[in-house]
């Protein structure tokens, strides 16, 4: 079972602060359209459904077998970990000026933040699960980092020290477009 996204952040801790990027993003990258001096954000919230329902429910099944079988102290742990699990599959994603944000749970606590400083561009991409060792908040040696929700489409951040970051998302173009833009106004 994958760790709820709190006990990762609580065990590794906070990734260690990068450098700002110096680079702009490359002419091909997607921009979005936008105004100057128009402030914009983007706002994407993912509940739980498939997989993830089916492992809640699931575990909630243990829970209420193992309160009718042996007694409802031995459940208790079991019906815990159902609701931090189902918690913490709500996830918020958001773009505004200060980088891009993904909040776990439906307090959006804990926080994830890329700060637009240590972006260095934006680009779609296809998540594949796998390539991260499965769905969750995942950390790969040299300073990758992911928010992998399912296959399929994500957005790919470049950041300072060469370092990257990877999201799945419904709208990557979206994403993507407005970072380009927001690293383009931060005027690097």
């Amino acid at each position: 079972m994958v760790a709820p996204p709190a006990v990762a952040f609580v065990v590794l801790g906070r990734p260690p602060a990068a450098r700002p990027a110096t680079g702009r993003p490359p002419e091909g990258a997607p921009r979005a359209h936008v105004a100057a001096g128009q402030r914009v954000f983007w706002t994407e919230v993912h509940y739980p459904t498939g997989v993830s329902l089916l492992v809640v429910a699931v575990t909630v099944a243990l829970a209420v077998v193992m309160a009718i079988a042996i007694n409802p102290w031995a459940a208790s742990p079991v019906a815990l970990t159902a609701l931090v699990v189902a918690l913490v599959l709500i996830i918020r994603v958001t773009v505004d000026d200060r980088g891009l944000h993904v909040g776990f749970g439906p307090w959006g606590w804990p926080r994830l933040t890329v700060p637009l400083f240590e972006i260095e561009y934006a680009e779609p991409t296809e998540v594949r699960p796998m390539e991260w060792g499965g769905w969750g908040y995942r950390l790969m040696p040299g300073g990758g980092r992911a928010v992998v929700l399912r296959r399929g489409p994500g957005v790919r951040l470049a950041l300072s020290e060469d370092r990257r970051f990877v999201l799945s998302t419904r709208d990557p173009e979206a994403v993507a477009g407005l970072l380009n833009t927001l690293v383009d106004r931060s005027g690097r």
